[in-house]
């Protein structure tokens, strides 16, 4: 098994990302489309920083201990490297980082391999956060198309004055105008908000916004 390609017990093999293209955050391996912009790829590598995130935590009751996060750490810095290479790195055999890998996606802990993507660099995108107040009566069957639009980010139950936070990424002006005018008007919705992304301060890396 190689860093090029790892077979995952969830789906099919994935071929990795080129190292040139690869963004360091959420859920395993994931890349960037930017390749050539070395700024971005060094923000988004410095996104989530693991060994910082967890030092608190006690590691002897966590399903991971310190090379599992070391490993994870490399996987996450640079999504090319190799067994052979993250194991000449941390000093520990290939069979190691292999049956380490292996495990971590067994558990659960590495849920899949993915691409990030800069939708700026090929659409206008327009994300938006979507606040809903439901009856209750209609809550499943109202979070059930929220779940299945295509433009939904995430979908969250939340507290406070709405009961729900969809979090939509548009492809233009026009699509959250139908969702807004057209899809959210179905029974059990009692009251939308809705806020429009100007500018991230900090955006989400997988989609650049």
């Amino acid at each position: 098994m190689t860093g090029a390609q790892r077979e995952f017990k969830y789906g099919r093999a994935i071929p990795a990302p080129r190292s040139t293209d690869f963004d360091g955050d959420e859920s395993g391996r994931e890349a960037v489309s930017a390749k050539g912009d070395s700024r971005m790829i060094g923000k988004m590598r410095n996104h989530i920083q693991l060994s910082e995130r967890w030092k608190g935590l006690d590691l002897r009751l966590l399903p991971i201990d310190e090379l599992d996060v070391r490993i994870l750490s490399k996987l996450r810095e640079n999504a090319r490297m190799s067994n052979v290479e993250i194991a000449r790195e941390l000093a520990v055999s290939e069979a190691t980082v292999r049956r380490r890998i292996q495990s971590l996606e067994e558990k659960g802990i590495i849920q899949g391999y993915s691409c990030y993507l800069n939708y700026q660099l090929i659409e206008n995108p327009v994300k938006a956060y979507v606040h809903l107040s439901l009856e209750s009566a209609h809550r499943e069957r109202v979070v059930s198309r929220l779940c299945a639009h295509s433009r939904a980010v995430a979908v969250y139950r939340v507290t406070g004055d709405h009961d729900v936070l969809c979090v939509m990424l548009f492809i233009d002006m026009s699509e959250l105008h139908d969702f807004l005018d057209s899809y959210l008007q179905m029974e059990g919705v009692r009251d939308v908000q809705t806020q429009i992304v100007m500018s991230p301060y900090k955006g989400v890396p997988w989609t650049g916004v």
